[in-house]
């Protein structure tokens, strides 16, 4: 006889092995290249994610189930001294029951590692990475649900003098 597994269990280990098999090279953490990585790679991914206390109620509150899907493009090319990488990622959340709760993010991460020189080299970027938030006001006595974007633009130069000295600006 076979035990059924609660729908929670069931649609964890379905978005659980829905992104392992559709986890690409395109949604990695940066890292220094090897000539492996370099190229233009891209992935895609779907899932289904179930969330007990969706609305984030101190007492508990609603649930509702929640279809993802992204789409996901990374660049990485060494020019003579000059790297170019690029990773960008379009993602978006479906729920059932709750659709003012859906949303769409754009992150990306733009970069230019350039070098003048071996000594004399640095990096331009800008970063941008978007997140659903819920904030609870005790005042209306509600949530406040939103869309958090948190961006980071980097202009940064180093020359190496001897060893490990260096002079970073």
């Amino acid at each position: 006889m076979r035990k059924k597994l609660p729908i929670r269990t069931a649609l964890a280990t379905a978005s659980v092995a829905t992104m392992i098999m559709a986890a690409p090279a395109a949604f990695a953490q940066s890292t220094p290249a090897s000539s492996d990585d370099e190229g233009l790679h891209y992935g895609a991914r779907l899932g289904i994610e179930h969330d007990s206390n969706v609305l984030r109620s101190p007492s508990g509150g609603a649930s509702d189930t929640a279809w993802t899907a992204g789409v996901g493009l990374k660049y990485n090319k060494q020019f003579s001294l000059q790297r170019i990488r690029a990773d960008v990622e379009y993602d978006t959340w479906r729920y059932n029951d709750h659709s003012e709760l859906n949303f769409n993010t754009l992150n990306y991460l733009l970069a230019w590692d350039w070098s003048v020189t071996p000594r004399l080299h640095g990096t331009v970027s800008a970063d941008r990475r978007q997140f659903r938030e819920v904030v609870t006001d005790p005042v209306t006595t509600g949530n406040l649900i939103g869309k958090r974007t948190e961006r980071t633009e980097l202009a940064e130069g180093a020359f190496d003098i001897a060893g490990p000295w260096q002079v970073l600006a």
